[in-house]
């Protein structure tokens, strides 16, 4: 069951493999005004352990052109992505994330990434809850961010997590601790909590502390 509501629109998209290496992607969401379309290009291509995409498209009114990479140095997986966004009712602004991430073979997991968003949210007075609306998914209030986690198998059926992110411009801080349990073939549990800490005016620091549990059957 899908557990999030989604709000249905037409659309279309294709690939066309020019060479094994080599792929160009297309895709649109229609709308009735074209200010509220949505649709991208890309090209993607493979050389050795990397992969390299650039994108053109725009998203409503705002114009958006990218690129993003994803590879190995030695055993260590790399990626990185860009975009800027030639915005159509504000200034102009690039966003941009890299990170890496390392598996033992003991299932001794972990990764981090850097976040920076060049736009972060500008928020009216007069109407607080205008952005809600054309929010992209990766907004914030701030610019700069350091994320990363981390995820061991305690046992062949549990495994336990940590995420953490910090907000660098203001000092605010999230932690994610999380279990995964395979209670038996049909029955997995898991949870966790979110605790939040540091400035109160940064990006994490106002929220409240929660917890978290589901329990999912399949039959």
């Amino acid at each position: 069951l899908e557990p999030d509501e989604r709000t249905g629109i037409d659309g279309v998209s294709g690939m066309w493999w020019l060479k094994p290496d080599i792929k160009v992607t297309g895709l649109a969401g229609l709308a009735d005004e074209w200010d509220e379309a949505k649709m991208a290009a890309s090209g993607s291509f493979q050389t050795g352990s990397y992969t390299f995409d650039f994108l053109a498209g725009k998203r409503y009114k705002d114009q958006v052109y990218g690129a993003d990479f994803v590879g190995y140095i030695k055993d260590a997986g790399v990626r990185g992505e860009m975009t800027y966004t030639a915005a159509d009712e504000r200034d102009d602004f690039p966003r941009a994330v890299v990170g890496m991430d390392y598996a033992l073979e003991n299932s001794l997991y972990f990764a981090f990434e850097y976040y920076h968003n060049g736009g972060p949210i500008e928020i009216d007075p007069a109407d607080p809850f205008a952005f809600v609306l054309e929010s992209s998914g990766v907004d914030s209030l701030y610019r700069n961010f350091l994320g990363g986690m981390a995820s061991y198998d305690l046992t062949p059926l549990i495994k336990g997590s940590l995420m953490g992110i910090l907000d660098i411009d203001k000092g605010s801080w999230v932690l994610g601790p999380g279990f995964d349990w395979w209670f038996s073939n049909y029955v997995r549990v898991n949870g966790g909590a979110q605790i939040f800490g540091g400035a109160k005016d940064g990006e994490y620091g106002s929220f409240s502390d929660l917890a978290w549990i589901r329990v999912r059957a399949e039959f």
